[in-house]
């Protein structure tokens, strides 16, 4: 059961990335699609490669997987907070 929530969760994250995209597309209808789907690529992929940092650097070898992930995801909500 376990592993089919996963795949269900991760199939509905997945799905609504391109909604997403389109969202913002026609939200920002004067300016190109391209630029605008080429800045959210580069967004999303830099706050992705922010996150793998902080877990490589920080907590490697130290906890179990599980740990890891709910530090970085912590670390990143107090840098979002103090913004």
């Amino acid at each position: 059961m376990f592993y089919a929530s996963v795949i269900a969760g991760s199939t509905t994250v997945s799905a609504t990335s391109a909604l997403f995209i389109e969202m913002s597309c026609d939200n920002a209808y004067p300016v190109g699609e391209g630029l605008v789907s080429g800045f959210l690529g580069m967004v999303i992929n830099f706050g992705a490669a922010v996150f793998l940092a902080i877990d490589q650097s920080f907590f490697v070898g130290k906890y179990t997987q599980n740990e890891d992930f709910t530090k970085v995801c912590f670390c990143g909500s107090r840098a979002i907070k103090s913004n």
